[in-house]
């Protein structure tokens, strides 16, 4: 799911491939105050188009240290 090498992503960018084809890139995330935070190049924030639970739109996370797309 993400964007292969070091480039964008923090070193070690652990097992990136880009073998779905999504190209996942990182990006920084913006709290409810307006503030951005977290280091560039660390996390990529998605969120679905749709959500199972109307108040919950469930953020999907890439990491530069972690293999697996999380859910929060």
């Amino acid at each position: 799911m993400k964007e292969a090498g070091t480039v964008h992503w923090t070193s070690p960018n652990t097992r990136a491939s880009n073998s779905s084809g999504f190209t996942g890139l990182p990006g920084c995330k913006r709290d409810d105050q307006g503030v951005f935070s977290s280091v560039f190049g660390n996390y990529g924030f998605w969120w679905p188009s749709t959500s199972f639970d109307p108040d919950y739109a469930g953020v999907r996370v890439l990491n530069y240290n972690n293999v697996l797309m999380c859910t929060f």
